[in-house]
């Protein structure tokens, strides 16, 4: 795999760069987001490993939430059975 393939945002950040590494930024980028879910079983020698990821659009915040202001608000969900009990990662995300 070239990347680590979850699904979630990827971002445009202030100086206009964008790629599967930037993490953070101001506009999510459409080129290298993985939007959707995704599932994935992989073996090592003898051990199996589990992937897990969902990125989807949860709701359109409204005008009056100030700190947000009428913004898309994405859901990312992350799990990896890297070791014995796994790693969840769960965000709330939204362009600047």
């Amino acid at each position: 795999m070239q990347y680590d393939n979850f699904a979630g945002l990827k971002w445009i950040n202030k100086q206009g760069e964008e790629g599967w590494q930037v993490n953070s930024g101001v506009k999510i980028s459409q080129d290298y987001s993985i939007f959707g879910e995704m599932a994935l079983y992989y073996r090592i020698k003898d051990k199996l490993y589990y992937k897990r990821s969902k990125c989807v659009l949860l709701f359109t915040a409204w005008k009056w939430i100030p700190f947000i202001g009428g913004k898309d608000i994405w859901y990312t969900f992350k799990y990896h059975s890297s070791n014995e009990l796994g790693t969840i990662h769960l965000k709330l995300q939204w362009e600047k």
